[in-house]
């Protein structure tokens, strides 16, 4: 992956900064979202007796994320690099 002039990721949208500025967002977004979820299935008392239990789900959630965009820009540099290959 390499940065254009103006600091964007090659074929992404937001820079750096916008990504640190993203990044607490999207955890709050899954943590409201896991626990709401959580809340429909196990009730009040047991998601407000267990935060620590919502919060490692919001790592699982975003590490399981992280790898599907890893294996996302896996494909695509698999895609580039046989149409290198195929022009030999």
């Amino acid at each position: 992956m390499s940065y254009t002039k103006d600091g964007l990721y090659e074929g992404e949208t937001l820079n750096r900064s916008q990504l640190y500025e993203q990044a607490p967002k999207t955890a709050v977004d899954l943590y409201q979202i896991i626990e709401g979820k959580m809340r429909d299935s196990k009730g009040d008392a047991w998601v407000d007796a267990h935060p620590g239990v919502i919060a490692q789900m919001v790592v699982a959630a975003s590490i399981d994320f992280n790898l599907g965009m890893m294996r996302v820009r896996i494909q695509e540099l698999e895609k580039r690099l046989n149409a290198i290959a195929s022009r030999d």
